[in-house]
């Protein structure tokens, strides 16, 4: 009996190691597939699930998880994917991790170590300066926070092939030459020979039509309404996966728009965190669910998860206290935040703009100083408070 169960707790072993589920196949499973155990990862993808409905707010995970299996429960894997990152392997507790009956194959400890040599450096900084032990410090820093490294990569592109070449002076062409120099009148012809050319080429020809700078051709533009087409400064594209609209935003607040899940999940916090006030606009605490359950979403969007105008309008102009105008043909609005009063500084004041083009995609677009922008939400007037309204 007891040589069965070490056969089937060994096949859990190697199991472990060695089979790979397609769910585990993303980024967040990277550094505990083939590492960890299969049961601890099933338990890690059963908190993944509720992370729709928990998303970073510790009172409604309640960490049970994290307390009684020393695993990452549902408020830690969204932080994770908010990044997104991997499980670091430092959070998941070590008995999950022991795959096997012994530390190696011999049962002898392992005689790779450090210990003489970080013996000998403590006994070097003991009998070094205080200059000195402030630099050894510093190294050893780099090697345990490699972060910290002060290195950098250089600005321009190193050449390291080959010598640099020197460039070849008339002084050396001049005095290596065996011919001899040229006579006076020699001189006087070449010298009205340069007059008489340079005087040729200071009649610049007419530039031909082809030639002549064209306007600059907007991409989109005919997507949004004629009235602000002479206020529009540019348009930029953005990435096609489904999460073009939060793209769009991240792109506009300078971080990136490969910052698209931090928008999203800063977007479930704002709603989870005044869900009460969201109720009143949008009509109930089933709807605001669902609204979080469909602006959560880890790497692909489906039409589900797209960004809908004007319910985002309001969500994202409250959570990063801006003015968040969208553009489109059928109905452009300007959304101002929430509860929030505006800043006291005009130059404190941020205004991003948005475009939803060909019926499906959003993009980026930038005004011209001082340009009109469309009249606020309907629903902004009605719901936003005093201190927002001044």
């Amino acid at each position: 009996m007891i040589v069965l169960q070490h056969s089937e707790i060994i096949t859990s072993f190697e199991k472990s190691i060695i089979q790979k589920v397609h769910r585990h196949s993303n980024r967040l499973y990277a550094n505990v597939c083939g590492v960890v155990s299969k049961n601890a990862i099933d338990h890690i993808a059963a908190e993944f699930d509720r992370v729709k409905y928990v998303g970073i707010d510790k009172s409604e995970c309640r960490c049970t998880v994290r307390r009684t299996h020393g695993l990452p429960c549902a408020c830690e894997i969204a932080r994770y994917s908010m990044i997104p990152c991997s499980i670091p392997l430092d959070y998941i507790h070590i008995w999950w991790t022991e795959l096997t009956f012994h530390d190696d194959g011999s049962g002898k400890p392992s005689e790779l170590s450090v210990k003489h040599e970080i013996e000998v450096i403590v006994k070097k900084f003991d009998k070094l300066d205080v200059l000195g032990k402030i630099a050894l410090k510093g190294k050893l820093r780099e090697i345990a926070y490699p972060s910290t490294t002060s290195m950098c990569p250089p600005v321009d592109k190193v050449k390291t092939n080959g010598a640099p070449k020197k460039g070849k002076s008339k002084v050396s062409k001049r005095d290596k030459s065996t011919t001899r120099d040229p006579s006076w009148w020699e001189y006087v012809d070449t010298s009205v020979r340069c007059n008489s050319t340079n005087a040729f080429k200071k009649l610049t020809p007419r530039p031909s039509v082809n030639k002549v700078q064209q306007p600059r051709v907007l991409i989109f533009k005919d997507w949004l309404p004629v009235e602000i087409h002479k206020f529009i400064d540019d348009i930029i594209d953005v990435g096609e996966d489904g999460n073009c609209g939060y793209r769009a935003v991240a792109a506009l607040l300078r971080m990136g728009e490969n910052f698209w899940a931090f928008i999203r999940q800063e977007c479930v916090v704002e709603l989870q965190e005044f869900m009460s006030h969201y109720e009143i606009i949008y009509g109930g605490q089933i709807f605001v669910q669902q609204f979080i359950h469909n602006v959560y979403v880890e790497h692909v969007a489906t039409l589900d998860n797209w960004m809908t105008l004007p319910e985002m309008g309001h969500v994202i102009a409250s959570k990063f206290n801006l003015v968040f105008v969208a553009l489109s043909l059928n109905q452009s609005q300007t959304f101002f935040p929430l509860r929030i009063p505006p800043p006291t500084l005009i130059s404190d004041h941020r205004m991003i703009v948005i475009a939803f083009v060909n019926n499906c995609h959003f993009v980026r677009v930038y005004l011209k100083p001082n340009s009109p922008i469309p009249s606020p939400s309907n629903l902004w007037r009605k719901n936003c408070t005093e201190e927002a309204r001044q």
